[in-house]
C-alpha cells in the first residue's frame, strides 16, 4: 500500500511538474502573441521593462517573455502604424554571440508565432549597414491589414558592430 501511494504521488507531482513547465512556455508567448493578434484590447498590458540587469525586457501584464535582455526597445503608433523594435547589441569581435543571439531569437519567435519565420536574402538599405542575416513572416489579418514580423543581424560598416533586431511593423 505504502509503495502504491509513492507512485501515485510520484506520478502526480510529475503530471504537475510537467504541467508547470508547459505553462511556463506558454506564458513565454503571450508578449508576442498579444502583438500578433492585431487586437488591440490584447495589445493592451504589452510593456518595455527595465529589468535588474539594466536591460529591457517585453512582457505582457508583467509577466517576462520570449523577448528579454535587450539594450533597446522602441516603440511608434498612430492611427495606421505600428512599430515596435527591440535591440540586442554586440562589439565587433563578438560576432559569434550575436549569431547565437539571432539563433535564440529564432527559436524563441518560432514558437511564440503562428508559422515559422522564412530566411530571407539581406538587403542593404543604408550604406552603413550590412544585414547579415534576415527572417520574416507576415501574418495577414481578415480585415486587409497585415503585420510583417523581422529578425535581422546588422553589422556596421564604421565600426564592425553588431545589432540583433526584431521589429514588428505594419
Amino acid at each position: 500500500m505504502i509503495k502504491a501511494t509513492r507512485f501515485v504521488a510520484s506520478a502526480i507531482a510529475g503530471v504537475a511538474l510537467a504541467m508547470s513547465g508547459s505553462l511556463s512556455a506558454k506564458s513565454r508567448c503571450l508578449a508576442v502573441e498579444a502583438i500578433v493578434s492585431g487586437d488591440a484590447a490584447e495589445i493592451n498590458g504589452v510593456a518595455a521593462t527595465y529589468n535588474s540587469k539594466g536591460l529591457i525586457d517585453l512582457t505582457k501584464d508583467g509577466v517576462k517573455g520570449a523577448l528579454q535582455n535587450a539594450n533597446d526597445c522602441e516603440l511608434s503608433a498612430g492611427s495606421d502604424l505600428f512599430e515596435l523594435r527591440c535591440t540586442w547589441e554586440f562589439a565587433a569581435e563578438k560576432q559569434s554571440d550575436a549569431d547565437a543571439k539571432f539563433d535564440d531569437l529564432l527559436g524563441r519567435l518560432d514558437r511564440c508565432l503562428p508559422s515559422v519565420m522564412t530566411a530571407q536574402k539581406p538587403v542593404q538599405y543604408i550604406a552603413e549597414i550590412e544585414t547579415l542575416r534576415e527572417t520574416s513572416l507576415t501574418i495577414d489579418y481578415p480585415a486587409g491589414d497585415a503585420l510583417e514580423v523581422r529578425l535581422e543581424l546588422d553589422k556596421f560598416t564604421s565600426d564592425g558592430d553588431l545589432w540583433v533586431n526584431v521589429t514588428f511593423s505594419n
